[in-house]
């Protein structure tokens, strides 16, 4: 049994590996907001960073979204990169992606850690994760907003069913339903995440015949996913663009990326990425229910 110093100093050194691992990422996989680069106006990838700063500028001096300033998304990232511009303009979205990165790794090792006890296989996937994070790497893309939440929900599911610990479900249940409301808030083509922690907790509660435990889970998600829509929506309606905000995300935002040019690398290879862990998780999940 791990004594309570030990496991503090383990969860210390795990923080401390994920903050470095972070650094070393937005330092020199993410020329969007790396101080490395002193001019970044877009590549291959996508055009995303350098725009969305120029409309959290806009926000900040008074110009309204979607009336003042075109764009085919929901508010959550352009109010993560106002938070930025608030902290500083030129290290604002490097702080705060070193911030999100570290908790997404942090979660990632602990995943890994239930999934194998084999040093070798967690080496190899904290391994793969990196190289997966250069190919897809710009930095403060509207998906890696996101991966908190999403290694967040994958974590407490996985543990929770391997552990049969179901008071950790509710931890996961949460956090997947702010990842669902901020993907719906920004680009809901994202929403395909967290479908896998939808059919963690389905199976789980069918073949356990804990169907209380699914409708309670359920509700957990819900009210963390009402939550942010309530929150965005008061300030849409208060600042009168609501309306061209809906039109933005369900008509404009499925419009743009149904069309065959706008399929980019990052985003495919970031889908594949999710999709291969995701199923997974998924195998593992019913091989040891």
């Amino acid at each position: 049994m791990m004594s309570n110093k030990s496991a503090l100093k383990r969860t210390f050194i795990t923080i401390l590996i994920s903050l470095l691992l972070a650094v070393f990422f937005s330092l020199f996989a993410s020329p969007a907001i790396s101080p490395l680069y002193g001019v970044y106006e877009g590549s291959n990838f996508t055009y995303d960073p350098p725009l969305f700063k120029y409309e959290a500028l806009a926000i900040l001096n008074g110009q309204k979204p979607y009336i003042d300033l075109y764009d085919h998304k929901g508010i959550w990232h352009l109010g993560i990169y106002v938070l930025a511009m608030l902290i500083s303009k030129q290290y604002g979205l490097f702080i705060l992606e070193i911030i999100s990165g570290t908790i997404t790794i942090y979660f990632y090792i602990e995943t890994v850690k239930v999934l194998t006890s084999s040093l070798t296989q967690r080496f190899t996937a904290i391994f793969f994760f990196g190289i997966i994070r250069f190919l897809v790497g710009q930095g403060a893309t509207i998906g890696m907003w996101l991966l908190p939440f999403i290694s967040i929900y994958l974590y407490f599911y996985l543990k929770a069913i391997k552990e049969d610990k179901e008071n950790l479900f509710i931890y996961g249940s949460i956090s997947l339903g702010l990842a669902v409301s901020f993907a719906l808030n920004s680009r809901p083509v994202d929403m395909a995440y967290v479908w896998g922690g939808v059919f963690y907790i389905l199976i789980y509660s069918i073949k356990e015949k804990k169907f209380s435990l699914l409708v309670k889970n359920a509700v957990a998600a819900f009210i963390s996913f009402i939550i942010p829509v309530i929150v965005i929506t008061i300030i849409a309606v208060a600042n009168g663009f609501f309306n061209e905000m809906l039109e933005a995300i369900f008509l404009e935002n499925f419009r743009y990326v149904s069309r065959s040019d706008e399929l980019l690398i990052e985003g495919i290879v970031f889908r594949i990425l999710s999709a291969i862990l995701l199923a997974l998780s998924f195998v593992y999940s019913i091989r040891i229910l």
